[in-house]
């Protein structure tokens, strides 16, 4: 698209196609008309402005303008509005706009204190453009009085005069002109930008446009023509790095969504401080600008690995310099791991015949060069053999992996040679090692702390994602809100009785809330969302985490959710358990006792490892399931009592971790869709499939209800899974 002033008119032209509307006449006030002084006439931008040509030519007198922060909104309306000599009004809304200041404002004169018209009715008087900017930040009482003027035609103002399309016989009545338009801007919903869904509330009185963050060729010709002495190279490398930013937080992995806005504070800060181009303590200084925010989060790291990539040698170290080092806590959650999840070996050997007989249960000898052993009976942690504690084998007490070998398998019917004593045997001996491994797991060494630390290392920016966007659900609740019986303020409607009656205290304004006021004024006092994550502890999660990762996936969602709740009590209350072939409910953290610290987190983990080890075969996936669903509706109901009128509208949540190995014990995956959808209660219920053995995940993902099955084979997706099961469940966009 091309936008252009032609024979008195604004003209969008794209190939054959050409849109037309006429140039205003010039009015009382040709100061109020914008002047863009700075406009780029790159394809994104001409493109944004011809959707807002195409509205004004097809009559829509009411434009929503929909996008993030920094993506160039108000650039596209000003630029439409200089092109057509529209005179613009302009009123920026905020958290604190209310109905009233919408309509006047007040101002002093000759030491009187005045109520002026507001520009929103200005512009309704002498036919201008009302621009309102930030519309996502008020309150909905004022959204809905602009759907009201859009839909309705008509307002009333505070003087009792009235604003009308269809003006009748009466003096207070006063008439709209015809040349009135209105736009409003704001961002999407929900983090970061904290906003209201206000094309939710108010969308279908609006015609609505999005504004996106611009493709990569009109970034960079945006960026030449705000650094032009700056090599071509590294203005597309740097466009380039700042479209993979954008696509890194759409897919969760970065929680700010980095935006025009930015790629172009960085090129200015170059075309006018910069030096040499091979120089990367010049860019680091100009990214800090940007980063600055996130100079503590866990994700400046993960950022700055993106320019890196891009080209900008030396960024990151340069950008730790200007920004300092990661202090305390921030700098630990660089660093964490399991010392027994091996990731060094892939796949599996191949089948197995055991090459001695059956014997009774053992561990067996521990062989120090760890040598591979297969088929025998003599060496822990061989495989495919008999007797002795390993893989893939028969007859020994429990799974038992040497760390490098990779795993040989042997028959069903080798397996069933087994005798039920040496079975029970297997059993007792299983639960002793069991039991031993419990109490070494209570006394942690320095040596396991640092494997944690390992493995909180590859999660911690995405905890920094989950975190911060559960945290935005949680600071809705503390927006500031009208605070009454106050001796100055707004006039509040509901005490003018109070007032005539001679009480002082008959204002409102707004404020945080205030503990004096009533305890359940704007959601205080409401009871916690429960959320109950079932983790698949089954012996395949062991056995099978050298073929594709699974049980490391599945404590990493572990760290996940323990490391992003923490803190987060009086919201949120969690429970973790487990499930396998031994039992559907393994408490491994209880409702309302979260682990204090990363020690007693570690050990969580390292529980669910040693069930994962030790406990007998088979699946209890679905029974698990159905009972979480029954434990989260028993806990909300207890903890609602008799008198909580909120908890009908409150979601909880049951997430189940499975690596779905139905076909081996003849399960059908329309029974576990069954068991997400058991009841009517308000508990949303999720399936998470972190392994399987061919397709078999896909299957029983389809075969689940819509949106409630998720498959996720890598690590980085972890938290993109559980962000979108959390705003499915409404828990991160909460405005209960």
């Amino acid at each position: 698209w091309t936008v252009t002033v032609d024979r008195g008119a604004v003209a969008a032209i794209c190939g054959t196609r050409r849109v037309d509307v006429p140039v205003r006449a010039p009015g009382a006030a040709p100061e109020l008309v914008p002047v863009v002084a700075e406009y780029v006439a790159t394809p994104a931008a001409e493109s944004a402005v011809a959707k807002l040509v195409s509205l004004e030519a097809a009559g829509e007198a009411a434009v929503l303008v929909l996008g993030n922060q920094g993506v160039g909104k108000n650039v596209a309306v000003d630029r439409f509005l200089e092109l057509c000599g529209a005179e613009r009004e302009y009123a920026q809304l905020h958290r604190d706009s209310t109905v009233a200041s919408l309509t006047a404002t007040p101002t002093l004169e000759g030491g009187v204190l005045r109520h002026v018209d507001a520009p929103l009715v200005r512009a309704a008087i002498h036919g201008r453009v009302c621009v309102l900017d930030e519309a996502d930040k008020a309150p909905t009482e004022v959204t809905v009085l602009l759907k009201a003027l859009v839909a309705d035609g008509a307002l009333g103002l505070p003087d009792g005069r009235v604003l009308s399309r269809s003006p009748t016989e009466g003096s207070r009545v006063v008439p709209v002109h015809p040349d009135f338009r209105l736009v409003v801007l704001a961002n999407r919903p929900g983090f970061p930008f904290h906003g209201n869904a206000l094309f939710r509330d108010c969308g279908d009185a609006f015609a609505a446009m999005v504004v996106d963050n611009p493709d990569v060729a009109s970034e960079e010709a945006l960026l030449e023509a705000l650094a032009p002495s700056r090599p071509a190279d590294e203005r597309r490398r740097l466009a380039c790095a700042f479209a993979e930013l954008r696509a890194r937080h759409d897919a969760g992995a970065l929680s700010y969504p980095f935006s025009m806005r930015e790629c172009a504070a960085v090129a200015r800060h170059l075309e006018r401080y910069g030096g040499d181009e091979r120089d990367p303590g010049a860019f680091a200084e100009a990214l800090a600008n940007v980063l600055a925010h996130d100079a503590f989060s866990a994700q400046r790291s993960a950022v700055a690995d993106v320019f890196e990539a891009h080209g900008f040698e030396g960024a990151k170290d340069r950008l730790a310099e200007a920004l300092g080092s990661m202090p305390g806590a921030a700098a630990l959650a660089r660093d964490l791991k399991i010392e027994y999840l091996f990731s060094g070996a892939k796949g599996g050997g191949g089948a197995s015949t055991p090459r001695t007989g059956l014997d009774a249960p053992k561990f067996g000898k521990v062989d120090p060069t760890q040598a591979p052993h297969v088929g025998g009976n003599t060496w822990a942690g061989g495989s495919g053999g008999s007797d002795t504690a390993g893989l893939g084998g028969r007859g020994g007490p429990y799974r038992l992996w040497d760390g490098k070998n990779v795993p040989h398998q042997v028959s069903e019917e080798a397996k069933a040679e087994v005798s039920e004593a040496a079975r029970a045997e297997g059993r007792r001996q299983a639960k002793l090692a069991h039991s031993k491994r419990l109490k070494e797991i209570e006394g942690m060494t320095e040596t396991e702390w640092e494997s944690y630390k390992s493995m909180l290392e590859r999660i911690a920016p995405h905890v920094d994602a989950l975190r911060a966007a559960l945290d935005a659900a949680r600071d809705k609740r503390r927006e500031r809100t009208w605070l009454r019986r106050r001796a100055d303020g707004e006039l509040d409607d509901d005490r003018l009785v109070d007032g005539v009656a001679g009480d002082r205290l008959v204002f409102k304004r707004r404020g945080s809330p205030d503990p004096r006021d009533a305890p359940r004024a704007e959601g205080e006092g409401r009871k916690t969302r429960k959320l109950l994550f079932l983790m698949d502890c089954s012996g395949s999660m062991y056995r099978f985490q050298m073929l594709d990762g699974r049980l490391a996936r599945m404590l990493e969602a572990a760290m996940l959710v323990m490391e992003s709740l923490e803190g987060l009590d009086e919201k949120y209350e969690y429970e973790i358990r487990g499930h396998s072939g031994e039992t559907e409910a393994a408490t491994f953290v209880e409702w309302g006792a979260p682990p204090a610290n990363r020690g007693e987190r570690l050990k969580v983990l390292q529980r669910m490892v040693a069930h994962s080890q030790f406990c007998d075969s088979g699946d209890n996936t679905i029974e698990a399931t159905r009972r979480a669903r029954r434990d989260v509706v028993a806990r909300a109901a207890a903890d609602a009592g008799d008198d909580d009128d909120d908890e009908a509208d409150r979601r909880h949540l049951v997430v189940a971790l499975s690596d779905a190995n139905f076909e081996r014990y003849g399960m059908d995956p329309r029974w576990w869709a069954d068991a997400l959808a058991d009841t009517g209660e308000a508990v949303d219920a999720h399936a998470v499939m972190v392994g399987s053995i061919g397709h078999e995940a896909s299957v029983v993902a389809g075969a689940l209800p819509r949106g409630h099955g998720h498959v996720c084979f890598d690590a980085d997706e972890l938290p993109v899974v559980f962000k979108r099961i959390l705003q499915h469940a409404r828990i991160l966009d909460d405005e209960a």
